[in-house]
């Protein structure tokens, strides 16, 4: 393969590539938000699609959220995705009024 070539995984599909858990891939991607809050966000929406939680377990998945929610530029698609979560994942909704409720920086 050249230098110019690189192979693509379609975001929605990460999720199942995973080693172990779900929750490990949430945790990589909070790894991420500092250096690439915005593609970060983008692959957790098209992860979120094809993968429907149903425990946050130790929370990584609202840490997470939080985060991107915090941050100016990834704050809507945050709000968005919590929402879309509120009917899936026990405590979202309580989650949901507690990260509407904070100021980005």
């Amino acid at each position: 393969m050249n230098g110019s070539t690189r192979p693509s995984i379609h975001p929605r599909h990460l999720l199942s590539l995973c080693p172990t858990y779900p929750d490990d891939f949430f945790e990589d991607l909070d790894r991420l938000v500092d250096d690439s809050p915005a593609a970060v966000c983008r692959v957790l929406d098209a992860a979120l699609k094809g993968y429907k939680p149903d425990y946050d377990f130790e929370g990584r998945l609202k840490k997470l959220l939080r985060k991107l929610a915090l941050r100016q530029e990834t704050r809507n698609d945050a709000l968005r995705l919590a929402e879309r979560l509120v009917r899936q994942l026990p405590g979202m909704v309580e989650f949901y009024q507690e990260i509407t409720s904070l100021q980005p920086a």
